[in-house]
């Protein structure tokens, strides 16, 4: 029974690696062309924060503020960045 989990472990290995690329495709690989129209620039100058999007519910994030310390361990400096479902935080470690 405990060789199961493990036997699987590998067969999901096995199917992965089947996805994996060498270098000599890597170099077939043609690169992504992104759209240069269609969508509004923001300027430079213009700060954009996850707070202000329609979207945001701030009960569905946990309330960081600079400053704060987590675990008694890592103090919050400032805002890395931000995705859909994350925000990514620099802290310094205390210890």
């Amino acid at each position: 029974m405990l060789l199961r989990p493990a036997t699987n472990l590998l067969v999901r290995l096995k199917s992965t690696s089947a996805h994996l690329r060498s270098a000599s495709q890597l170099r077939d690989v043609v690169p992504r062309v992104f759209p240069t129209t269609g969508f509004t620039i923001i300027p430079v100058s213009e700060t954009v924060e996850e707070e202000h999007w329609a979207w945001y519910k701030p009960h569905s994030f946990y309330p960081v503020r600079i400053g704060d310390v987590l675990h008694s361990k890592y103090q919050v400096l400032y805002k890395l960045g931000y995705g859909t479902t994350f925000t990514i935080w620099m802290c310094r470690d205390l210890q």
